[in-house]
């Protein structure tokens, strides 16, 4: 579930999304700051994407950067 919200926002992320399910680095991290969420942060609380066929929102989504 995980690596396809990776690959769905970028299709060339496949070795990636292996790397990054949990988070950058898999770290797992509960951690949100109330003016965005860190990207050590586990990935399906802060992208959105598809998965299994079906649209997911993120419960806190993350801002990129500018």
């Amino acid at each position: 579930m995980y690596s396809q919200l990776i690959e769905d926002n970028d299709p060339d992320a496949v070795e990636k999304s292996e790397k990054r399910a949990l988070g950058h680095g898999n770290r797992a991290m509960l951690l949100v700051f109330p003016y965005n969420v860190p990207t050590q942060t586990i990935t399906v609380i802060r992208e959105a994407g598809i998965v299994d066929g079906v649209a997911w929102q993120p419960l806190l989504r993350r801002r990129k950067k500018l």
